[in-house]
């Protein structure tokens, strides 16, 4: 199980067309509630689920593949991964994003409405943003997309052609350029541990932070006010970022942070 999938890999645009056909699924689907004026936030887990559940029995299960769930983090897997994002989380939105803000002033679609619509509805948008999407995006993108890549490319164009990819499905420009950060550090996890519980968790804690931020601060700079809001602090909290960073990456490299399944 150390291996990647033994099957044959994928091209860029063989998963452009993957997820292509994923889209217009759930397009389909959502469809009929646009025109029953029924708020497709509230059915998104469902909607999420049976897309997946349909692609993966007949793209990926159906073709003898196997999702590698033979290794599950330890207690010191789940510190370094925890410290690991709020490294990633406290040096991009005090540097990164803070520049994004500033000079980018165009967005695909406005994320401010779209949060305010979720804020209307926190258990489907925990749901959705914390449980749902951790799942589905990982066995995507890195089970299914980024193993696929891994048989036909280098691991470095792999990770990031995945990462783009991954990227590309935010629509805003701000998720964008964040995601495309985050996926190269699920995709890394991925290659290295070779399982995608590892990096569920570590998109369900990435994604949690931003629940929380939302519903307890009532505040994301990246995602939902873009910069309107920008913390005073911002040497500090990057300070901070690279300290959890180096004991993340201490456990990481020292520290077995997996366990297989007895």
């Amino acid at each position: 199980m150390d291996k990647p999938i033994a099957n044959s890999g994928w091209t860029i645009m063989k998963s452009i067309k993957f997820l292509f056909i994923y889209g217009i699924l759930s397009l389909l689907i959502q469809i009929p509630l646009y025109i029953l004026e029924v708020n497709s936030f509230s059915f998104y887990p469902i909607i999420e689920i049976l897309v997946f559940l349909y692609l993966l029995k007949k793209l990926y299960l159906e073709k003898n593949n196997q999702i590698l769930v033979d290794k599950i983090p330890t207690i010191m897997g789940v510190i370094s991964l925890v410290l690991l994002v709020l490294s990633y989380k406290l040096i991009y939105n005090n540097s990164i994003a803070l520049l994004i803000e500033k000079y980018i002033i165009f967005d695909f679609i406005d994320m401010e409405s779209v949060y305010l619509q979720l804020l209307n509805d926190q258990v489907h948008f925990f749901l959705s943003v914390v449980i749902l999407a951790p799942i589905v995006e990982e066995i995507i993108f890195r089970e299914i997309i980024l193993n696929k890549f891994l048989l036909k490319y280098s691991v470095k164009k792999a990770i990031i052609a995945s990462s783009i990819l991954f990227s590309i499905i935010h629509i805003s420009i701000f998720s964008m350029i964040n995601a495309l950060f985050l996926g190269i550090i699920f995709g890394y996890i991925y290659y290295r541990y070779k399982t995608i519980i590892l990096c569920i968790l570590l998109h369900s804690v990435a994604n949690m932070i931003v629940f929380l931020k939302i519903f307890i601060l009532k505040t994301d700079n990246t995602f939902l006010l873009h910069g309107n809001n920008i913390v005073i602090n911002e040497y500090i909290n990057v300070i901070l970022g690279i300290i959890f960073g180096i004991f993340a990456i201490i456990i990481l490299n020292n520290k077995k942070i997996v366990r297989r399944f007895q």
